[in-house]
């Protein structure tokens, strides 16, 4: 923001300080000492790393909790500039030439347009300081427009916690009455349209250097259209034939291509859509480099200042057009592409998909439209590491999905990943809004997953529906074992994809359970759910039942939890010979006397009509005094 002229402070009460209000000042001047060398080395992280790298933001966030400690006591700071030196509000020099690191004082060429003042408030932000910083080195860069400087350039940015002073003198009057009464994206609009239409001489003479080598009758119908319009006229009509002949594309698309270039809601893309013709009409000439050069500066630079639809908006439009670019050297996607796909951008472009909500969508477009193999591996570096954190996890997942084709498949379960303990962790959970039957990498990841340390990792495994738990030896080989999963819900579940798809298979699995004993980790409810289970699979399963309720003697823990739940289940069902058997075994002193009155409390709650009609027991009844093999109970 802009701020008035700061209140400047009275001489006689500086002289008049209390030694509390002396040694405040005292920490206040280390405190921003501190903060600008920081802000001084800053600049080198910004002219190394791309905007939206996790370092620059890291780091610009560490300057933005520095100065929240002031600003905790202070609520807002001044910062007084000179072409050699920082000064406090009260006048001291806290930072000079000899303090910075750089050749050159960072701060002189903004003293030099005309601010001479900043002004910190409470909640700034390390978006805002690096927003900042970028301005400043711009300005020391000499990177900016004819008509740029370091107010122009502050002005854009719009701070809501940080005011700059600038002197009147340095800021065109004529350019704040005109655009001072228009809206962002209409200054916006006036501002493209001007580059487009020429209306001055210096407008027409830059428009015609970009044109230099090529005379108007040389041109393609398409970029004739364009010079000899005139602002505010009416674009001649023309066949859609012949449109696409100057695309060389099929007529079907000469509408959409007319109607994007005449309509002029589009105004970027109309001037785009020049520069290619330029190219189209010559593109070896100086003309066609140059508007080659011109369209990737201009998509870079859109993605620096975060309008990454607007960037895919264009990279999409040279997609479309690429048959202009055959047999020729001049090719701006795959210029505008190279320097994308370098690890440090992939990183600033995922770290910035973490940070920017509204700009997710975009930015996981963008990238999916880029070589897939490099966005992949990077997005399966960042899965795995666990410094990493992401706020959009699901987002990060999304594009690793989008990517992933039969090709690179491989990659995502390659060992490197896989054994990280993270990564499935993280991808799991964000794979089940995708479809996953029709995705080369789902078989090879299921698989890993259902081994994974992680028993949430294993039941989602389990519950995402696939083809692969239909075919019966991945069954076997993946679903059967974790039937004896240390966790109930992925023994459930295993169970459950058994029994729809595997009739046999799931009747062995729960009959191996029961055989062996397999109860480690069971409740007494689950045994008997894998009982009653059996039952309506096997017709034999009464039998088994019946074996396990006669444990005799001095049995372990294991078989007396089996019986306990046999025992409850025959019952149930009414299995009258089963009944006979736990009331045989509830009167023998073979029975472990804890079960056997388990075996009478149960018994107790039968219709005694139901009791009466039990056949007898196999054998009598042991006789009273009998031992059980190996000695006394």
């Amino acid at each position: 923001m802009v701020g008035s002229v700061p209140q400047v402070k009275d001489p006689q009460a500086l002289a008049d300080q209390t030694p509390d209000e002396l040694k405040r000042q005292k920490r206040l001047v280390s405190e921003l000492a501190g903060i600008f060398n920081m802000l001084d080395r800053s600049i080198t992280m910004l002219r190394v790393y791309p905007v939206g790298h996790p370092l620059v933001d890291t780091f610009c966030d560490q300057i933005a909790e520095r100065m929240q400690t002031v600003l905790v006591t202070e609520e807002e700071f001044h910062v007084t500039l000179r072409a050699n030196e920082l000064l406090t509000d009260w006048g001291q020099s806290f930072f000079t030439q000899e303090s910075s690191e750089r050749e050159q004082f960072l701060w002189y060429m903004p003293f030099s347009d005309g601010v001479y003042g900043l002004c910190f408030h409470e909640g700034v932000s390390g978006d805002e300081i690096q927003s900042l910083m970028r301005v400043i080195d711009r300005v020391n860069q000499e990177t900016v427009g004819l008509d740029d400087d370091t107010v122009t350039l502050l002005w854009d940015q719009d701070f809501d916690h940080i005011t700059y002073y600038a002197l009147d003198g340095f800021v065109d009057s004529v350019i704040a009455r005109e655009f001072g009464g228009l809206s962002e994206p209409a200054a916006r609009d006036v501002l493209i349209e001007a580059a487009i239409e020429p209306k001055n001489s210096k407008d027409r003479e830059t428009l015609r250097s970009i044109f230099n080598t090529n005379a108007i009758d040389n041109l393609d119908t398409f970029t004739v259209l364009h010079i000899k319009s005139q602002a505010g006229g009416e674009l001649q009509n023309f066949r859609k034939s012949d449109l696409a002949y100057a695309f060389k594309y099929e007529p079907s698309l000469g509408p959409k291509l007319y109607k994007q270039w005449s309509s002029g809601n589009d105004l970027e893309h109309r001037f785009i859509e020049a520069l290619i013709s330029i190219i189209r009409a010559n593109p070896e000439s100086e003309s066609g480099r140059r508007a080659g050069n011109l369209i990737v500066e201009i998509t870079l630079q859109l993605l620096d200042i975060e309008s990454y639809g607007e960037a895919l908006a264009i990279m999409e439009m040279l997609r479309d057009r690429r048959d202009v670019f055959e047999q020729t050297t001049v090719d701006p996607l795959k210029e505008i592409i190279a320097p994308l796909i370098e690890p440090l951008r992939l990183d600033a472009l995922f770290n910035r998909m973490q940070k920017l909500h509204d700009q997710r969508e975009k930015l996981a477009s963008l990238l999916c439209f880029l070589e897939k193999d490099p966005v992949q591996k990077h997005a399966l570096v960042i899965l795995c590491d666990p410094k990493r954190e992401l706020a959009a996890l699901a987002a990060v997942v999304d594009v690793l999905y989008r990517v992933t084709e039969v090709e690179n498949a491989n990659q995502i379960t390659a060992a490197r990943y896989i054994e990280q303990p993270i990564y499935l962790k993280r991808i799991m959970p964000n794979l089940s809004e995708h479809d996953l039957i029709n995705w080369p990498g789902t078989s090879a990841m299921l698989k890993a997953a259902v081994a994974h340390e992680s028993y949430e990792v294993r039941l989602q495994a389990l519950n995402v529906k696939h083809p692969l738990w239909q075919d019966e030896r991945a069954a076997e080989s993946y679903v059967a074992p974790l039937c004896s999963d240390d966790y109930e819900d992925v023994r459930r579940r295993a169970l459950q994809v058994l029994g729809k798809s595997h009739a046999k298979l799931f009747r062995e699995v729960i009959a191996r359970v029961l055989k062996k004993g397999d109860v480690k980790g069971r409740t007494s409810g689950e045994l008997r759910f894998l009982m009653r289970t059996y039952i309506q699979h096997e017709a034999t399963a009464l039998v088994l039942l019946r074996e396990l309720v006669k444990p005799r003697g001095w049995f372990s823990a294991t078989k007396a939890e089996l019986a306990r739940a046999a025992a409850v289940v025959v019952i149930g069902v009414k299995d009258l010979e089963g009944i006979a058997l736990v009331k045989k075994r509830s009167e023998s002193f073979l029975t472990r006397a804890s079960l056997r009155e388990e075996y009478k409390g149960l018994l107790r709650h039968i219709d005694p009509k139901l009791l009466g009609a039990a056949p007898a027991a196999d054998k009598p009844a042991d006789k009273p005094g009998e031992q059980p093999p190996g000695g006394s109970q």
